[in-house]
C-alpha cells in the first residue's frame, strides 16, 4: 500500500468507518484522483501547442508554388504541427505584374470551385489533415477593378474560414538608392477591421507584413483577447535588414503575446522576382527569440506554451499602469 493510501485508511479510521467500507471508499478516492490528473494533464496539453513555419520560396509559377506549399504544409502536419502558416504572397511573386496576372476571386462555394484555386487547396489541406492554417496571403480579385486584395485566409481543422484578413497598409515607400515600391497603386486596402479567430488553445491576431510596423493595430488585436499574434511577411532585402527582427519584438513586447512572422525565402536563382527577406521566426511575449532562420527555404517549428503570456502580464502590469487621463486607445470597428 502507498503512502496516498495509508493516509486514507488512517482518515477513515478515525472518522469511524469499519474495514469492510475502506475499499468502497478508497476506490472512490481513487476515481478522484485519477480524473484529476486525467484533467490537469488535458488542460496542460491545451496551453502548450506547435507552430509551423513555411518559410517558401517563391518562384513565376503559380501551381508550382501551390504544389510546393502543399508539399511544405503536409510535412510541417506530420511533424507534429497545430497550427501552420505560410507566408504573404506565396502562390506568386510579390510585384504588380504577377499579382495582377495570378489573381482570383473567393466566392462562398470555395470548397469546391476550381477558380478559388489558393482557398480549396488550404480548406482541403486543413480538413484532411485536422489542422488549422493561416494561409499566408493570396492576390484576390476586386469585383469591378483592375486591383487586388492583398488577402489572407484561416482555416479551423474542418476546412471552414474562420478569418479573413485583407492587408490594411499599403506598402509606399521610396528609399533613393534602395527600394521604391508603390502598392496602393495595385492593392485595395482592407475594410475596417480587427481580425481574430479563435482556436481551443487561444485567440489569434493576424496581420499581414506592413501592418506589423503600427502597434495601434496590434494593441487592438492585445485589447480583442489575442494570445498570439501573426503576421504572414514578405520583407524587402532592404528594409527587412532595417527593421524585421526589431519589429518582431517591439510587437512582441507591446501587446505581451506571443509573435509568429512567417516570411518568404530568397529566390538567389533568378534575381529579376522580387528579393525576399525571408528571417521567419517566432518570439515570446519576453521579447525572446524562440526560433527563427535565415534566407533558405525551410519549415520552422516552435511550441508556444501560453502560461508564459500569463506570466509576463503579472510581472510586468503595463495593462494595469496606461493613463487614460492623458492617452487612450479607441478602436472604431
Amino acid at each position: 500500500m502507498g503512502q496516498l493510501e495509508c493516509f486514507q485508511v488512517c482518515l477513515l479510521r478515525k472518522a469511524g468507518f469499519r474495514s469492510v467500507q475502506f475499499t468502497v471508499i478508497i476506490k472512490v478516492f481513487d476515481l478522484l484522483n485519477s480524473q484529476y490528473y486525467y484533467n490537469t494533464s488535458k488542460m496542460q496539453k491545451a496551453n502548450i501547442f506547435k507552430v509551423g513555419l513555411c518559410q517558401i520560396k517563391t518562384i513565376a509559377d503559380k501551381q508550382l508554388n501551390l504544389k510546393r506549399a502543399e508539399e511544405m504544409v503536409r510535412e510541417a502536419a506530420a511533424n507534429g504541427a497545430d497550427i501552420i502558416i505560410l507566408p504573404e504572397m506565396f502562390v506568386t511573386p510579390y510585384t504588380k505584374h504577377y499579382m495582377l496576372k495570378d489573381k482570383e476571386p473567393l466566392t462562398d462555394d470555395y470548397k469546391t470551385n476550381d477558380k478559388c484555386q489558393t482557398s480549396k487547396l488550404l480548406s482541403g489541406l486543413a480538413k484532411s489533415l485536422s489542422k488549422y492554417i493561416i494561409g499566408g496571403s493570396f492576390p484576390e480579385q476586386v469585383e469591378g477593378k483592375d486591383k487586388i486584395y492583398n488577402t489572407c485566409l484561416c482555416f479551423n481543422r474542418e476546412g471552414d474560414i474562420v478569418a479573413q484578413h485583407r492587408k490594411l497598409h499599403m506598402f509606399d515607400i521610396n528609399i533613393p538608392g534602395g527600394i521604391t515600391f508603390y502598392e496602393s497603386e495595385y492593392v485595395q486596402s482592407g475594410p475596417p477591421q480587427v481580425t481574430i479567430f479563435e482556436t481551443e488553445y487561444c485567440k489569434i491576431g493576424v496581420g499581414i507584413c506592413y501592418d506589423i510596423r503600427f502597434p495601434e493595430y496590434a494593441q487592438l488585436m492585445n485589447a480583442k483577447g489575442a494570445q498570439v499574434v501573426a503576421y504572414p511577411a514578405n520583407f524587402a532585402m532592404r528594409t527587412g535588414e532595417l527593421h524585421f527582427d526589431l519589429l518582431k519584438k517591439m510587437r512582441a513586447v507591446d501587446t505581451q503575446c506571443f509573435l509568429i512572422a512567417c516570411g518568404a525565402a530568397t529566390n538567389k536563382d533568378d534575381t529579376s522576382l522580387f528579393q525576399s527577406w525571408g528571417h521567419s521566426g517566432v518570439i515570446s511575449p519576453w521579447g525572446k527569440a524562440l526560433a527563427e532562420c535565415e534566407f533558405e527555404e525551410g519549415i520552422l517549428y516552435a511550441d508556444i506554451n501560453l502560461s508564459e503570456v500569463k506570466e509576463v502580464r503579472e510581472q510586468i502590469m503595463t495593462s494595469m499602469h496606461k493613463r487614460s487621463d492623458i492617452y487612450e486607445l479607441l478602436a472604431k470597428v
